[in-house]
């Protein structure tokens, strides 16, 4: 199966992208599922999980007091603002997994910073190695290198706040029941990595404002 493992939806405060729209750009597209990881909320995915005709798999981009991370398989929303080992423990009492999302982006300042990866390292599922909106590629290289090094699954998705966007990076694993058995076959995958337009983050950028001052 080919997943993008990283979607939001106009449930994300920087995304306008509606889930027929997500529908549409799918089944246009080469991969065969997503996981939807909107800011800070799960209503969009468990929405588009019961009307989409593919794979959903319902995540969180989760903002701790230290950063973000990210929690598939996930049934309930889990409160942002908490701090980081107790979010990780609503994660896994859900039965999730874990993920850092792009945890070495220079220009983002919700990264989780390197000193909490280190205090983490042992609650970590997956790393996201490739981000396709991360605009310098060290970023993404460093971590890849950390993933090696601490001997972690890796994931890839496109960050995708626009239509066109999903499927710029998405992971190939076989076919899977569950979480358990997901990062399992994960630590087997096949990785496929395009960067996004820089004139993307533009966008992101005036949704928010807009969304600040009630325009959308």
């Amino acid at each position: 199966m080919k997943i993008d493992m990283h979607v939001h939806t106009c449930y994300s405060a920087d995304s306008n992208l509606q889930l027929e729209n997500i529908i549409q750009a799918v089944e246009h597209s080469r991969i065969d599922g997503i996981a939807v990881t909107d800011h800070n909320e799960i209503r969009g995915a468990l929405k588009l999980k019961k009307c989409a005709p593919f794979l959903v798999i319902v995540g969180e981009e989760i903002m701790t007091e230290d950063g973000e991370i990210i929690g598939y398989f996930l049934d309930e929303i889990i409160d942002s603002g908490l701090p980081l080992l107790d979010t990780i423990a609503q994660i896994k009492k859900q039965g999730g997994l874990v993920a850092v999302p792009h945890p070495f982006d220079r220009l983002r300042t919700s990264a989780l910073k390197h000193n909490n990866l280190e205090i983490i390292a042992d609650h970590i599922d997956l790393v996201e190695v490739f981000n396709s909106r991360i605009v310098f590629k060290q970023d993404n290289q460093l971590a890849q290198s950390f993933a090696e090094k601490a001997g972690l699954a890796q994931i890839a998705g496109s960050d995708a706040h626009t239509k066109a966007e999903i499927g710029a990076a998405w992971i190939e694993i076989e076919t899977f029941n569950g979480a358990s058995d997901f990062l399992t076959k994960a630590q087997n995958t096949t990785i496929f990595a395009k960067k996004s337009s820089i004139i993307v983050h533009v966008g992101t950028k005036t949704k928010k404002i807009m969304r600040r001052f009630g325009r959308a």
